[in-house]
């Protein structure tokens, strides 16, 4: 299985991006396969040649409306492995987290509580 974090940047479109942002989303999320959105990229994890197909679509799709894109892929390629993309999330997680009641849970983590172990990471 591969995972790859993707992200795609028209160069000629300003500051603001969330169109195309959502137009790659759209694209990943039309595909089937497991995906996060992240602040910096997308991840999408699936076999090796469908993810790279749908990285494809994006770039074609956002190349249509722009004269130059400027775009990351950084992979991560394991062979037989399933569901990585969640698992590696919820291990580290659970690791940071691992003194507190609810380690799955860090939107009840408190960023304002000097005693957080999220705030202790800062």
């Amino acid at each position: 299985m591969l995972i790859v974090e993707l992200s795609v940047n028209p160069l000629n479109k300003g500051e603001n991006l969330n169109h195309d942002v959502a137009k790659t989303v759209e694209i990943i999320a039309q595909s089937g396969l497991n995906f996060e959105i992240g602040p910096m990229g997308t991840c999408v994890e699936g076999e090796f040649m469908e993810v790279m197909q749908v990285v494809e679509r994006c770039l074609t799709e956002l190349g249509r409306d722009s004269d130059e894109l400027l775009f990351t892929i950084r992979g991560d390629y394991k062979h037989g492995r399933e569901q990585r993309l969640e698992k590696r999330v919820q291990e580290v997680v659970g690791e940071v987290f691992r003194d507190t009641e609810d380690p799955l849970e860090i939107d009840t983590v408190d960023l304002d509580d000097s005693d957080s172990p999220a705030r202790q990471l800062q």
